[in-house]
């Protein structure tokens, strides 16, 4: 499959009255055309605030600090605001952001705020068009056209989270991200959500990058994994070694958190301290203070990213011996 996006050593900070805050550390990673890549993690991993460097959208204080964002060539890293929103945004890449209900303005009706969409980004085409596309989209996603006449408190959960998804393919982009997709919905409609989310990659050739805490919905729609821990990427690879053979010791501890539906019932692991403050991070493996395979070194010296015989990238030190090689 084509490669549609490359990050290189994306570097986004949060300057703050405390220090800089480095929420996104040197990721890499690519993204290719149909691919679902599932980013987990803590709250406070830099999940979001990565989703918000791909479209040039980190809020003030923040600023991508250093590093590179490839889109079908072009770096947007490079771009002004005004080459982001006319090439870029909803164009290329869309979101769907946390929190459907927070998305979404209270005062105007669904079909009002997706036609905010087209007059930003597509003012040559004609409203009669627009509101043809606008009953088209919410058609896609399961509603009945007359939703676009409602406002967003008439609707149910689900119902607001179908037409955030509708507004992101307002445009037909090549990549969408979903940050939470699923979050505050109850298990019926998460399911409806992500079978959602799963037909329309297929029918449309999607390229989406899901990030989420919640690692069964990334086991039910993801074909690649990233977990990241304190704004750094320590595990990637294929979504069925991440999930049946674990490499780093985070991962493994995430996995375990999980309640099983079948097999032994066992206490549930969890892991104990917090995350680092990342205005003043520990030195070495940031994951060190709560590891409990953790050695000397591991306190004393970051790890890179060794890349695997099977494929993957791992930032441990307990994977150096199998590593073809290191780096970042």
């Amino acid at each position: 499959m084509a490669e549609l996006l490359r990050v290189e050593n994306l570097k986004t900070y949060y300057n703050t009255l405390r220090g800089i805050v480095r929420a996104v550390d040197g990721v890499s990673f690519t993204l290719r055309k149909g691919e679902v890549l599932g980013i987990a993690g803590e709250s406070g991993s830099g999940k979001s605030t990565l989703a918000w460097s791909l479209l040039g959208l980190v809020p003030p204080p923040g600023y991508v600090k250093e590093g590179h964002i490839y889109l079908d060539g072009m770096d947007i890293t490079r771009m002004s605001e005004a080459e982001l929103r006319k090439k870029v945004r909803w164009k290329k890449i869309s979101m769907v952001f946390q929190g459907a209900m927070n998305a979404l303005t209270p005062v105007y009706t669904v079909g009002r705020q997706i036609e905010e969409v087209f007059k930003i980004h597509a003012p040559h085409m004609g409203k009669q068009e627009v509101w043809n596309r606008i009953y088209e989209l919410l058609e896609s996603v399961g509603l009945h056209r007359s939703i676009a006449h409602r406002y967003p408190h008439e609707l149910s959960g689900g119902q607001k989270q179908r037409v955030v998804i509708a507004m992101a393919l307002a445009l037909e982009p090549d990549i969408v991200i979903a940050d939470e997709p699923t979050t505050a919905l109850d298990v019926v409609v998460q399911a409806q959500i992500l079978n959602l989310l799963k037909r329309l990659q297929r029918e449309k050739g999607l390229s989406i990058i899901l990030i989420t805490h919640d690692l069964g919905v990334i086991a039910e729609l993801a074909e690649t994994v990233m977990i990241m821990y304190a704004g750094k990427m320590v595990e990637y690879g294929p979504a069925d070694l991440v999930f049946t053979r674990p490499k780093h010791p985070y991962t493994e501890a995430l996995l375990k958190a999980i309640p099983r539906l079948r097999g032994p019932v066992d206490k549930l692991i969890y892991i104990p301290g917090q995350p680092p403050d990342l205005t003043r991070p520990p030195p070495g493996c940031k994951f060190a203070p709560r590891c409990p395979l953790a050695m000397d070194e591991c306190h004393e010296k970051e790890p890179p990213l060794f890349k695997l015989v099977d494929g993957r990238l791992s930032a441990c030190w307990l994977n150096r011996n199998e590593a073809l090689e290191a780096g970042g």
